[in-house]
């Protein structure tokens, strides 16, 4: 479980195409030092598995599905990504409850910002309509945000 509050960014150093998916490395966020093999990572919100670690980085697996319903399909090697620790008991909660199963993907039609928050506004699938409700939580991109 994650809390969808972002620890940090890591840059993707390389996505190289696998039987059934890709493989995804990033460099280890400074802040990650306790992270061990198999452990659970949020990534862009979407829950992996580290594989490997060494030479500072992180490696992952992402298959079909993966790619499908997130947006790790789009990134390209460079760009800076979400990632996020999975909580342990105890951790205090200030996000929501995140499980990085990812349903499926909205598209941002447009972002006000004002001084204290940013008001969004999202098209979804009906798919995924069905599923939210007024003052429930969704994530976008690992980002644990309140419809309003």
């Amino acid at each position: 479980m994650f809390s969808g509050l972002i620890e940090a960014k890591a840059q993707i150093v390389a996505l190289q195409p696998e039987p059934g998916g890709i493989r995804l490395q990033l460099t280890t966020p400074a802040n990650f030092d306790d992270v061990s093999l198999g452990d659970s990572i949020a990534v862009q919100g979407c829950c992996l598995t580290v594989i490997d670690m060494s030479d500072g980085l992180l490696s992952f697996q992402a298959g079909r599905e993966t790619l499908a319903k997130t947006s790790l399909g789009a990134r390209l090697a460079g760009d800076a990504i979400n990632v996020e620790r999975s909580l342990a008991l105890g951790d205090r909660l200030g996000g929501h409850l995140v499980t990085g199963h990812v349903d499926g993907q909205g598209e941002l039609i447009s972002r006000i910002d004002e001084a204290q928050w940013s008001t969004m506004t999202f098209h979804a699938p009906p798919d995924l309509m069905r599923q939210m409700a007024s003052k429930g939580s969704i994530t976008v991109d690992g980002v644990s945000l309140t419809l309003v």
